[in-house]
């Protein structure tokens, strides 16, 4: 748990030489002792809103209590995976003078916000800092787009000369990963939107050029995920469709080789059985009267398949010019 005062992290200075104090920004981690135990007994909200607060959220939401607004979203955090995109639950609860952040885990944008303003180029009101925080996530998330694009592109590199074989389960995978960018890329156009449109001095126009400028990055990030959602199942269909193709020439080889081998498998277990009655039993010639006849049996039926799958032979020939 952390306390930054956003205004006077700017080293600006009132008329009587003080630094002015102006809003706070109360940080605190979720699994936090500390926190949660500030939270109940001296941050002064309702039990329903601190609830809110540190219970993660299935999806982004905003909602006024009183002259307060709680809003629930998630940012992108960096990834061992260079084409991983994780996300974070964040809870933001914002009123005059004081915005507190609860989140579930690590968020790299909120620590770069506090090392700005302690260094006096941070976000100086809470609406800056919630803009601040976007923008970090969404440069995150263009990192992990961008790998996932390249990735896309070694696939297909792999997939077009067949060297290896073919990467289902990694085009599965990406397949998940661009679905959950989506997932998140939605609420939180979303979310711009309903900031841009506060009225009053929360949002001057500065911070709403800035807003507009996050969201063109959105909607840019939107196309490029529907692009690669894209080609993503491509490669997929395109990766089924050879695998069905091998286990149909497979099929197709076996069927013929049990076709062959089948009659002659029959002949000689019937011939095998150890009963009494068989003709030419106590014949010294028929052993080789049974195997001339079998050899006719086997070349013929040789020749008939050889009739019939000649058509497909020359069909899957190289044509003449």
């Amino acid at each position: 748990m952390q306390t930054i005062q956003l205004r006077s992290s700017l080293n600006r200075e009132a008329d009587d030489g003080a630094a002015p104090q102006g809003e706070a920004w109360i940080d605190i981690e979720a699994a936090d002792d500390e926190g949660r135990s500030w939270l109940a007994s001296q941050s002064g909200l309702d039990d329903a809103i601190i609830r809110r607060l540190l219970e993660p959220a299935p999806h982004t939401y905003w909602r006024r209590f009183g002259q307060g607004l709680h809003f629930h979203t998630q940012t992108t955090v960096p990834a061992e995976d260079s084409t991983g995109i994780p996300v974070v639950d964040l809870g933001i609860w914002l009123e005059p003078g004081r915005i507190i952040t609860v989140r579930q885990g690590k968020v790299p944008a909120l620590e770069s916000a506090a090392e700005a303003c302690t260094s006096g180029a941070g976000p100086s009101t809470s609406w800056e800092l919630v803009a601040f925080v976007l923008s970090e996530g969404l440069s995150t998330l263009e990192q992990a787009l961008h790998a996932l694009s390249v990735t896309i592109d070694q696939l297909e590199d792999q997939l077009l000369t067949r060297e290896d074989d073919p990467p289902i389960h990694r085009i599965a995978e990406l397949q998940k990963r661009l679905v959950y960018a989506r997932r998140f890329q939605i609420p939180l156009a979303n979310l711009l939107s309903f900031i841009s449109s506060q009225p009053g001095p929360d949002v001057d126009s500065a911070l709403r050029d800035e807003l507009e400028g996050i969201a063109n990055v959105v909607a840019q990030h939107r196309e490029l995920l529907g692009l690669s959602i894209d080609r993503a199942a491509a490669l997929h269909g395109q990766i089924r469709d050879q695998i069905a193709d091998s286990m149909n020439t497979a099929t197709y080889r076996f069927t013929w080789v049990a076709t062959v081998f089948l009659p002659l498998s029959f002949l000689t277990g019937l011939l095998g059985i150890n009963v009494a009655g068989i003709p030419g039993d106590h014949n010294p010639s028929a052993f080789w009267l049974v195997c001339g006849v079998l050899c006719v049996l086997a070349a013929s039926w040789g020749i008939a398949v050889g009739r019939v799958t000649s058509p497909f032979g020359r069909r899957s020939g190289p044509r003449d010019p």
